[in-house]
């Protein structure tokens, strides 16, 4: 590939023998950051503000129990490691908003550990500013302001001295600036490594508040501008001049390299943080309902986990039309009268009733067999009898109220109530798979969960 030399290279190179100062100022300013983080860190024994929050978090990964929350997972796992390493195994503790932490937590090293992400805001504010004004002589005292400013910052003290989100949140937005700079302004060797390490950074900060979006368009923005840059570079005459087809070669590697490590390496990072919240999450708890059924059902002890694959005749089953609002999934099976109920359209137009709600304990329904055919489960063109399992009235069209178009449909209300007579054909409906989640199932028989 064809090389070129960045207008800064020669003073980066130059510079890098002046960096003698470094090897003292990093190390000092580290020291500093941690005695101010973690100086009688553990002085207030009660859970503070959002610790509250992100701490039962936590102890939730910890129990195996799902949650459901407005951040990606990875501030949460770690929260959770910090816990499991400073947390008894038979603790209990709930981090209700001011308890005090119980001796099976030690919240002194709980959050010591969340405080070590604040800690290296300091040398990571040092090294950017350093690289960004590396041939200047006064880089390294504005660098060593810099970290100072980061240190003795109020808000940024604070936020990284109790268990929530901010602390990681900083580190990795902090460690994406810098990693950037490194190899944008050519400060050095290993461009490929920087440009990688930029990618998981944003990968990271991502992963623990979507606020890092913000970093993704920082470096999309830059990584514009420096392939934008290397083009007039190639192009120009103060390096020979090639033939097009080197030059487009070289572009072409140029934005491969950083669409690779830019793009589909942070990709590939988000989407395994992920993995490890959804494989360390196995029983029901907090916001499931609005996941898909399907993935309910895989979790112990939730309400759709003992579903039967399939519908028996008298054989109870919860809520088979799922509501779009309160479960996370779109589908809702509908019933159809008989023909003889049909109302205002001809006989072949569609006419669909619907049923959802919050699913309860009394949200449970038994199908009866109206034709008294032989088949021994519910399947598509059977007529049956919904009985509401709790108070064994049949659900049944409500002639008391009036019914509705929506487009080409006619919508009937329905309610349950007491059956009017034998063989009503009111409480009667006929059952029509619309279609299959899984295309194994598609045996026209029902499925409570992929029906």
């Amino acid at each position: 590939m064809y090389t070129y030399y960045h207008a800064t290279t020669k003073l980066f190179s130059r510079a890098s023998r002046n960096y003698g100062t470094d090897a003292v100022a990093l190390p000092l300013l580290t020291i500093i950051s941690g005695i101010v983080r973690l100086w009688q860190i553990g002085r207030v024994d009660r859970v503070v503000w959002d610790e509250a929050h992100f701490g039962r978090f936590g102890s939730m990964y910890l129990n195996g129990t799902y949650i459901h929350d407005v951040h990606p997972p990875l501030g949460k796992l770690i929260i959770a490691l910090a816990e499991h390493l400073a947390t008894a195994r038979n603790s209990t503790f709930e981090f209700g908003g001011g308890a005090k932490y119980p001796s099976t937590v030690n919240h002194t090293f709980l959050r010591a550990q969340i405080a070590v992400f604040g800690i290296l805001l300091a040398p990571l504010a040092y090294v950017t500013v350093r690289w960004m004004g590396a041939a200047q002589r006064s880089a390294a005292a504005a660098a060593a302001m810099a970290a100072w400013f980061v240190i003795f910052d109020n808000a940024l003290c604070l936020m990284t001295r109790i268990v929530v989100l901010d602390g990681p949140l900083l580190c990795f937005t902090a460690l994406t600036l810098a990693a950037t700079m490194r190899w944008w302004l050519r400060a050095g060797g290993g461009e490929m490594r920087w440009i990688a390490l930029t990618g998981v950074s944003l990968a990271l900060a991502t992963s623990v508040k979507w606020v890092g979006v913000f970093s993704v368009m920082l470096v999309g923005v830059l990584t514009v501008v420096d392939i934008v840059y290397r083009f007039l570079i190639l192009a120009d005459r103060i390096v020979p001049r090639p033939s097009r087809a080197r030059i487009a070669c070289t572009l072409l590697w140029i934005i491969a390299i950083r669409a690779l490590l830019l793009i589909v390496l942070p990709l590939c990072v988000y989407a395994a943080v992920f993995r490890i919240h959804f494989a360390m999450q196995t029983q029901h708890g907090v916001g499931e309902h609005k996941m898909p059924i399907r993935f309910q059902a895989n979790l112990r002890w939730n309400r759709y986990n003992r579903q039967p694959t399939n519908v028996a005749y008298n054989g109870s089953i919860a809520k088979l039309w799922p509501d779009s609002k309160h479960d996370g999934c779109g589908k809702l099976l509908a019933f159809r009268p008989p023909s003889s109920v049909k109302k205002k359209k001809s006989l072949k137009d569609p006419q669909h009733v619907g049923y959802g709600s919050v699913l309860t304990g009394a949200d449970w329904w038994a199908f009866q067999s109206v034709d008294n055919g032989a088949r021994a489960f519910v399947c598509d063109g059977c007529m049956v009898r919904l009985v509401h399992d709790t108070t064994q009235m049949p659900l049944q069209l409500d002639d008391h109220r009036k019914t509705s178009s929506d487009g080409d449909d006619v919508i009937y209300p329905v309610i349950i109530a007491p059956a009017k007579q034998e063989n009503n054909i009111d409480d009667s409906w006929t059952i029509e798979i619309v279609s299959q989640e899984l295309a194994l199932l598609n045996d026209g028989l029902i499925h409570p969960i992929s029906t």
